[in-house]
């Protein structure tokens, strides 16, 4: 479609999304950059160490676990070590497990907002007894928050008569 000079678009196209927030142009509150003075660049948050309040990318959910540098291998090891079972959510995907398609997960990059996080827990001793919680992430407490609300489901669980 072709535009007037100087316009690459109509007011009836819908506002491109910050690559950092997911919100619109209208919505975003992304600071700007201390060293480059762009807002709304991914890069910033590894490059620069821009850190954007509500926020949690991919690379501050690996940090905030610390046992693995890779999104499989971090999901992997709190499904192996663990009680509970950990997801996340990035702007427009559904759940990311550690089994997910491993090309799926290896595309997902590292400056991603996590828009969710999760986790579940099973009781293994046969009574089909499950926990599940999902919360939209804005800090790395919300990361905290599902994995303990999993462990005091399952301690409450088995604590019961």
């Amino acid at each position: 479609m072709e535009h007037p000079a100087g316009c690459s678009r109509t007011p009836y196209d819908d506002d491109p999304l910050c690559d950092i927030c997911g919100m619109s142009a209208d919505a975003c509150q992304c600071p700007e950059c201390p060293e480059c003075k762009q807002f709304g660049r991914p890069e910033c948050l590894i490059e620069h160490g821009l850190t954007v309040p509500g926020v949690v990318t991919v690379q501050k959910f690996l940090d905030h676990i610390g046992c693995c540098d890779t999104l499989r291998g971090t999901l992997r090891a709190i499904d192996r070590h663990s009680t509970e079972h950990v997801w996340i959510r990035v702007c427009g995907s559904g759940r990311l497990y550690y089994h997910t398609d491993l090309d799926t997960l290896r595309a997902v990059r590292r400056h991603s907002t996590v828009t969710h996080v999760g986790a579940s827990c099973i009781a293994w001793d046969g009574s089909d007894w499950e926990f599940s919680i999902e919360v939209e992430c804005h800090s790395p407490d919300d990361i905290n928050y599902v994995r303990a609300a999993c462990e005091g489901g399952l301690a409450e669980y088995e604590s019961a008569p």
